[in-house]
């Protein structure tokens, strides 16, 4: 493996952490449409909040899938709302050519998605054992891992990347969007970066920035043959547009699974880091993994590209 980092990589590295240093998603009023909760989660030992989106027409009575959907730095649970990303899963599924789904939304603040390094804050437990079950309890659910699935975007993008390597055994599906996914050369720098002489909490949350810890954890060490997703239908996406490095560094995750013959879908969509762009491929995403397997009613959009890896 290389010890160095090239012009080229350390070029995308700078373009992430600008990036994640100036992390902020703002939000739109809209007029809400998920039910809101909240409750005290054991794994965090705080109150958290949460949202439900319910599909049209539904009777509130037959079992759903679930799918769990992580946000990214600078929103909350109400984003999904306050961005209008409801609109085209309705459209989708009154014309019949989306499976009706239960989607909840936890309240993950910046934590990442990850159970800390020091112990601290424990957000994969709390997405695991906290969330699923606690809504699995007031919603009918269908039952087992097959009716579970991930979705996450930027930040959630990655936690559900991590998530799904560190819990398999939770979910059927993940899908992980616009994510940094970075192999251990391009993390050793990010984590050496100045954006952790801002946020000083970030060896806290991932640990030492050392090589032979990074090697250990990173996906590129951690992913080389298809036993090692557990079983996961993975489907990674970025846009031709996206910021800090990320379609790069989504291409080059996507050449790794290629080259160790993991079986994934890799969907290349118009447009940049913006819920303007992720609205739209929302339906066409989880209509994939919903499907599990079978042909998806939904063509793709002008400008977008679906790569299979079988």
């Amino acid at each position: 493996m290389a010890t160095g980092i090239g012009c080229q990589g350390r070029s995308e590295v700078r373009r992430i952490i600008l990036f994640l240093a100036l992390w902020t998603l703002s939000c739109a009023a809209g007029k809400p449409r998920l039910e809101y909760g909240s409750f005290r989660s054991d794994a965090l030992r705080e109150e958290m909040r949460y949202g439900v989106y319910l599909p049209p027409g539904w009777d509130r009575k037959t079992p759903l899938p679930l799918v769990v959907f992580l946000h990214g730095g600078g929103d909350d649970e109400q984003c999904f709302d306050e961005h209008g990303a409801t609109a085209e899963l309705d459209d989708a599924i009154r014309a019949g050519r989306l499976e009706p789904f239960i989607l909840v939304v936890p309240d993950g603040g910046r934590g990442f998605w990850t159970n800390w390094y020091d112990g601290s804050h424990r957000y994969e437990d709390y997405v695991v054992d906290d969330v699923i079950p606690r809504i699995r309890s007031r919603y009918p659910i269908r039952p087992g891992r097959e009716s579970t699935h991930l979705l996450g975007i930027s930040m959630g993008g990655a936690g559900a990347m991590y998530m799904t390597l560190h819990r398999p055994e939770a979910f059927a599906s993940s899908s992980v969007l616009s994510a940094p996914l970075m192999d251990v050369d391009q993390t050793v720098a990010f984590l050496d970066g100045f954006f952790w002489q801002v946020f000083a909490r970030v060896d806290r949350v991932f640990g030492p920035a050392s090589r032979a810890h990074v090697e250990r954890n990173n996906l590129y060490t951690r992913i080389r043959s298809p036993a090692d997703l557990g079983g996961v239908r993975l489907l990674i996406a970025a846009g031709t547009e996206d910021r800090g490095g990320i379609a790069d560094t989504t291409s080059a995750f996507h050449e790794h699974l290629v080259k160790h013959h993991v079986p994934h879908q890799y969907l290349v969509f118009r447009g940049g880091h913006r819920w303007t762009d992720w609205r739209p491929i929302l339906p066409v995403v989880l209509c994939r993994q919903l499907s599990a397997g079978n042909a998806c009613a939904l063509p793709l959009h002008d400008g977008y590209t679906l790569e299979e890896v079988k």
